[in-house]
């Protein structure tokens, strides 16, 4: 019963560790590369960190927090099947959240060379 508690508590960590990473991730694309702002085009540039994060909200709420929890749940399983004990399982649900979270939003920065324009 306890491992079940305790699988339970990391993947919902890293459900949560994964959505609040991709605001961070957005605004370091956006800086160093771009990132599309909802009813613009896509920006490049530090003067736009916080569209950018503004637009996680938006594509978010579209569908994209479904896909995060996805991932976040992803990192949470892959961190308890790789740590062996509750710290490391910690740091691994944190950096594996912290990867796909940053694979999310680069995946939608490069989305019009994938799809074309939208």
């Amino acid at each position: 019963m306890q491992e079940t508690t305790d699988s339970k508590k990391f993947l919902i960590r890293g459900i949560l560790f994964t959505i609040i990473f991709s605001f961070p991730s957005a605004a370091v694309l956006v800086s160093l590369f771009r990132f599309p702002i909802p009813f613009d085009e896509y920006a490049t540039g530090f003067s736009y960190a916080v569209p950018a994060m503004l637009g996680v909200i938006f594509y978010g709420i579209l569908g994209g927090f479904i896909v995060l929890a996805a991932l976040g749940a992803l990192a949470g399983h892959i961190s308890i099947k790789m740590g062996s004990d509750e710290l490391e399982i910690k740091k691994l649900t944190i950096m594996f959240s912290a990867i796909f979270a940053f694979m999310a939003a680069f995946i939608l920065s490069i989305l019009d060379y994938v799809i074309g324009p939208f």
